[in-house]
């Protein structure tokens, strides 16, 4: 499939009081269907869209932010792998602290937005309302990216409520959830895994309808590598204080070490 054959309304969506439902244009391209290549799609040519908070890392108030085990081999894949950019609800000085995670990766970085790209009314920037990433906006600046080579990583389902076949719904990443603390997560994994198997795909939208990403699936459970009480904590340093490394953290047993796990 072809750039050309992604052509997308002019309007964009502003007003997100507007019921959050998929274009008929979106659904249609959606359900042309995906082609299984012999080999995998050229570096580069499929996009990735990151949030950041649940979804890398936990942010905690006083502690600073603690980013999810297993993060630098995910790292590692996808920027060799991807079009990577970052797309959070926060504000642009949290997006800037957040992207701090990424190390020598974040240069690659193809844009860095934040609740400032949403397209909030004025009087909304400061509420707690529904924030849509509309993919549209991406695909108006990036136009060589559309449904069938775009991948949204997020951890909350109704911000992909325009294009939900773009999207991987992965668990939140939490420390305040008992499960988490207990058993650990290697959920970048088995993300991993079903990117792998979307870079043979030449219509992402089709094949995520038909097969969408489930962190429970059998057989991505058996590729999955043990789960890790051991994430990396970065401090907060929004008011220019002195940074402090970066250290490990078994938030298993709430303790810090150094230095932080690959």
């Amino acid at each position: 499939m072809t750039v050309n054959d992604y052509d997308y309304p002019s309007s964009e969506r502003t007003d997100t009081s507007r019921q959050a439902t998929p274009s008929s244009v979106y659904l249609a391209l959606a359900k042309r269907a995906s082609t299984t290549l012999v080999e995998p799609l050229p570096p580069k040519k499929q996009l990735l869209v990151l949030d950041i908070n649940g979804t890398i890392l936990y942010t905690h108030p006083f502690l600073g932010m603690f980013v999810r085990p297993g993060h630098g081999p995910f790292f590692d894949f996808i920027f060799k792998h991807f079009a990577v950019m970052v797309w959070s609800s926060a504000d642009p000085g949290w997006v800037k602290q957040f992207c701090r995670v990424f190390g020598e990766h974040r240069s690659n970085l193809e844009l860095e937005w934040s609740r400032m790209d949403i397209g909030l009314r004025p009087e909304d920037y400061f509420q707690d309302v529904l924030t849509l990433k509309d993919l549209e906006r991406v695909w108006k600046v990036h136009p060589q990216f559309h449904a069938g080579n775009t991948i949204l990583l997020d951890d909350t389902a109704a911000k992909a409520a325009l294009q939900p076949f773009n999207h991987i719904l992965i668990r939140t990443f939490d420390l305040d959830y008992d499960d988490v603390c207990y058993t650990g997560d290697n959920e970048f994994s088995k993300v991993q895994a079903y990117l792998d198997r979307l870079r043979y795909q030449d219509n992402v939208s089709h094949y995520m309808s038909k097969f969408p990403y489930d962190s429970d699936a059998p057989d991505l459970l058996a590729m999955a590598v043990p789960a890790s009480t051991i994430a990396t904590r970065f401090n907060f340093s929004l008011h220019g204080e002195r940074e402090l490394p970066p250290s490990s953290y078994d938030f298993k047993e709430g303790r810090v070490g150094s230095p932080p796990p690959s």
